[in-house]
C-alpha cells in the first residue's frame, strides 16, 4: 500500500480517533495501577499510528514517546503535540537505555512483521524495560473466523497470523515471568441468543490483548482475582466457547 494512503485507510476502516480513544478506556485500570505504584512512569509506544494511545497516556500524566514508520501519522501526532519519532522500530529502540522504561506498548503492529523481526523486537523490549516493567500488546484474534479468514486480509500489509500461545511461550523464554493473553473486543452479536450460529461467527472476541511482566506486585495484586482483569478488558468469548454454548442450547431443545 502506498505510504501516504495508509492514514486514509486507517480513517476508513479502523474507526475515528474518538472511537479508538473510547476503546482504549479498557486499560484505564492498568494505567491507574501504574500511577498508584510508581512515582514516575514512562511509556514507549511502538507503531504509535495516529497517536490515540500516546494522547491518552499523556493526558493521564505519563511521559510518552512513540515510534512510527508512516510519515503522515508522525506529522499528525506532532500536530497534536505528541512526541513521535519517524523510523524503523528496531533501529530506534537500540538508542534507548537498558532497563529505562515502565511500559512498552505495541498495538496492532506485530501482525505486519515477520517472525524474525518480531523476535528481535521482543528481545529489545525486554532489554529496555525496567525489571518490573510491562509489555502490552494487541493483535487481531486468529481464533475469530471472520477476522482470520477475511478481515485480516483487508489490510494488505498484514503478513503474519499471530498465535497467542506461541507468543506467550516466546515471551516466557525471553524472561517475562508472567505473560497472559485475553480474548477482547467481542463482536456485535456477542449478546445475541446462543442458538444463533451467527454469534459464533460475529459475536466472539475480535482481538487479543497480551500483558507480560515480571512485576511481582502486579502479579500478586491480581493473582486471586483474575476476573478483575477480564472485566476491565472487555473480554469476550472464544470461538470454541461460543460453539460450546450453541451446542448446549441445541441439546436443550432436543431433550
Amino acid at each position: 500500500m502506498i505510504s501516504n494512503a495508509y492514514l486514509d485507510f486507517e480513517d476508513e476502516f479502523r474507526g475515528s480517533r474518538a472511537q479508538i480513544v473510547e476503546s482504549l478506556k479498557k486499560y484505564d485500570w492498568f494505567l491507574d495501577w501504574i500511577k498508584n505504584n510508581y512515582r514516575e512512569a514512562n511509556i514507549l509506544d511502538i507503531g504509535c499510528g495516529r497517536g490515540e494511545w500516546l494522547e491518552k497516556c499523556k493526558d493521564m500524566g505519563f511521559q510518552c514517546i512513540g515510534f512510527e514508520l508512516n510519515e503522515d501519522m508522525v506529522t499528525l501526532c506532532k500536530g497534536l503535540n505528541l512526541q513521535a519519532i519517524k523510523g524503523n522500530a528496531i533501529d530506534l529502540i537500540k538508542d534507548i537505555s537498558s532497563e529505562s522504561l515502565n511500559i512498552v506498548s505495541i498495538f496492532h503492529l506485530i501482525e505486519h512483521l515477520n517472525e524474525e523481526y518480531i523476535l528481535s523486537l521482543m528481545k529489545e523490549c525486554r532489554r529496555v524495560l525496567k525489571p518490573e516493567g510491562f509489555l502490552l500488546l494487541e493483535t487481531p484474534s486468529i481464533d475469530n473466523i471472520l477476522v482470520s479468514g477475511k478481515l485480516f486480509y483487508l489490510d494488505p500489509t498484514h503478513i503474519n497470523h499471530i498465535n497467542p500461545d506461541y507468543l506467550k511461550f516466546t515471551l516466557h523464554n525471553l524472561g517475562f515471568k508472567n505473560a497472559n493473553y485475553y480474548f477482547i473486543n467481542p463482536g456485535p452479536l456477542n449478546n445475541s441468543n446462543s442458538l444463533n450460529l451467527t454469534r459464533v461467527l460475529n459475536g466472539v472476541a475480535q482481538d487479543i490483548s497480551v500483558i507480560a511482566t515480571s512485576n511481582n506486585r502486579f502479579i500478586n495484586a491480581f493473582a486471586e482475582d483474575d476476573s478483575a482483569i477480564e472485566h476491565n478488558l472487555n473480554v469476550g468469548l472464544s470461538t470454541l466457547e461460543a460453539a460450546t454454548e450453541f451446542d448446549s442450547s441445541l441439546r436443550g431443545i432436543e431433550y
